[in-house]
């Protein structure tokens, strides 16, 4: 009676667009389940980079869910949650693509792509939007939400530092795993590898952009590679 009950109630709340059955982890590590709502929905995500809003199966019995039933979390609040087939993880990061005081470190919820001891992350820019035209706006939103900096992590590296892919030498990260070290060194991940005794001039600094332009399409498989082999 008891789950029949439970499922009266869920079924009775529609929920809107923007929100989710999930979950978010508090200071303590403990894990809340209920509903997220994203503040940025799917087309905005940088929105939900920077505060969610959270109720549970209690709120929904009566239908709907009251402004006030709902807790709204910064990321100084919760470790993470997760919505939407992701997990947003908090990270405090410096968006370098910012300008003055925006370069700062802050606190993000980052979306994650891959867990492990190599991490990868996405960070979305905020779109720049005073005094543009609509059609400026719209191509403003679409850069934002099409280009993502790839983020990487790697506890022993960098000072487990985020890493934005196209800044890092790749090889710091895989060295100590052979089986992945091997396959990017001849080639099989479709990346041109940095190590190619250039350290210097032209031809150095030509192989270095050509990698850093592709690393971000194949850095999900290589840290997959990584976890899977070399925990």
């Amino acid at each position: 009676m008891l789950f029949i009950s439970y499922s009266v109630i869920s079924q009775s709340y529609n929920l809107y667009p923007g929100q989710y059955e999930g979950y978010y982890i508090d200071k303590n590590d403990n894990k809340v389940e209920g509903y997220i709502q994203l503040n940025g929905m799917s087309s905005r995500p940088w929105n939900s980079q920077t505060e969610v809003k959270f109720f549970d199966e209690e709120a929904t019995k009566d239908g709907k869910v009251k402004n006030r039933e709902k807790d709204k979390f910064k990321v100084k609040d919760i470790k993470g949650y997760y919505a939407d087939g992701f997990y947003w993880e908090a990270y405090k990061f410096s968006d370098m693509s910012a300008v003055g005081p925006g370069m700062l470190p802050k606190w993000y919820f980052l979306q994650e792509l891959i867990d492990g001891p190599i991490s990868i992350h996405r960070f979305y820019e905020s779109p720049v939007i005073m005094g543009s035209t609509t059609e400026e706006m719209h191509a403003e939103f679409k850069r934002c939400l099409e280009n993502p900096q790839i983020l990487i992590v790697k506890e022993d590296t960098n000072k487990g530092k985020l890493k934005n892919v196209r800044d890092i030498d790749i090889l710091e990260y895989i060295s100590q795993c052979e089986v992945v070290k091997k396959k990017y060194l001849n080639g099989g991940y479709g990346i041109t590898p940095k190590d190619d005794g250039e350290k210097t001039g032209l031809k150095g600094f030509v192989s270095k952009v050509v990698d850093a332009n592709t690393l971000g399409n194949y850095i999900e498989e290589i840290a997959k590679d990584y976890n899977e082999n070399c925990k």
